[in-house]
């Protein structure tokens, strides 16, 4: 829980820290974070429209930097990230933080980050965006993924923009070249108190397990149990490495709804899938010769009941020389109502 406190300013100073250090732990992948322009937390004064104070770092080649403006003991701003590459992949988190005072002043943050990650194979990316606060202004923190202009994930609004809270996979096959990813952020506080983060984890698909062909480009949103705060997620399927000897592979699935399953099929070829409620057409696989449910790993609130958005499958030791293809699907039949199927993986043994 964070609580913080609101007293009027007597005095601003800024004060903080911002360091470069170099990524010591081996990793699968090559990893690069960029600050394209300098990072800034300023306290501003919105009857002159003047910053009081302030604390930047220059742009460049970063790991992690911490930046804070402050009224006495009180955080008026406050932004963070930072990047951890080790032997299971790489981590990428950022908060940013704005709070208001008494009277006139008021806190923003702004950084543009570009995290380029080189590598081989096919990498699972595990994104976390959430935030705290009322009356957020969209969009305060933005994910383009490859960045060509489109943001996959943004602090978009769900209702009144309070504590929403995104899900989403991502697959990218390291054959189209560097995984980009363009991180922007520029908060201010506005009605109250905002406070905004993010969290990457990208990690090697299992040996094994190839994508084959792409999701259903929808998602679903629910309200969860305030009223005015929601959550949101996407439709994919990745390839974990295995938990056990006994498994030859896992499969996490994104989706959302009660009943979730796993088909699986002798071949690559779909058909479309038509619903009239919700109104959604997805391909799904043909000729499916066997469905498992799978073991459900997260859920998010609608109202106060928890609905599944996150799925396992372990694939138990199978004899070499098989080939499968799989593919999740998932559907909530009361209201709000959902459906979606993930990308289809191809899985050789």
């Amino acid at each position: 829980m964070v609580r913080t406190s609101f007293r009027p300013a007597a005095r601003l100073a800024a004060a903080g820290f911002c360091f470069v250090v170099a990524a010591a732990a081996q990793s699968p992948y090559s990893v690069r974070l960029i600050a394209n322009d300098p990072l800034r937390a300023e306290s501003y004064d919105t009857a002159t429209n003047t910053v009081v104070a302030n604390q930047t770092l220059p742009a460049g080649a970063l790991t992690r930097a911490t930046l804070e403006t402050f009224a006495q003991s009180y955080t008026l701003a406050r932004y963070t990230c930072s990047t951890t590459a080790t032997a299971a992949g790489v981590a990428f988190d950022a908060t940013s933080m704005c709070w208001f005072q008494v009277g006139s002043l008021r806190g923003r943050t702004h950084a543009d980050l570009t995290l380029t990650i080189g590598g081989t194979g096919v990498a699972r990316i595990e994104a976390e965006l959430w935030h705290g606060g009322d009356g957020a202004i969209a969009p305060a923190l933005a994910v383009d993924l490859g960045d060509d202009g489109t943001n996959e994930l943004e602090a978009s609004c769900i209702t009144f923009c309070a504590s929403p809270w995104h899900h989403r996979l991502w697959t990218w096959d390291f054959a189209d070249g560097p995984l980009v990813i363009r991180i922007r952020t520029d908060q201010w506080s506005s009605g109250g108190p905002q406070i905004h983060g993010l969290e990457l984890d990208i990690v090697p698909w299992a040996a094994g397990a190839t994508p084959v062909l792409d999701a259903c480009p929808v998602r679903s949103e629910v309200i969860s149990q305030w009223s005015i705060a929601g959550e949101s997620v996407n439709y994919q399927l990745a390839a974990e490495s295995p938990a056990s000897a006994q498994e030859q592979l896992a499969l996490r699935a994104f989706g959302h709804g009660d009943f979730g399953f796993y088909v699986v099929s002798g071949a690559a070829a779909t058909r479309p899938l038509v619903l009239s409620n919700p109104a959604i057409r997805c391909n799904a696989l043909a000729d499916v010769i066997l469905v498992e449910p799978g073991i459900a790993t997260a859920t998010m609130l609608i109202g106060a009941s928890p609905s599944p958005r996150a799925w396992r499958l372990a694939v138990p030791r199978l004899p070499p020389g098989l080939r499968f293809f799989v593919q999740h699907g998932s559907l909530r039949a009361s209201a709000p109502a959902a459906f979606g199927t993930t990308n289809v993986v191809r899985v050789d043994t």
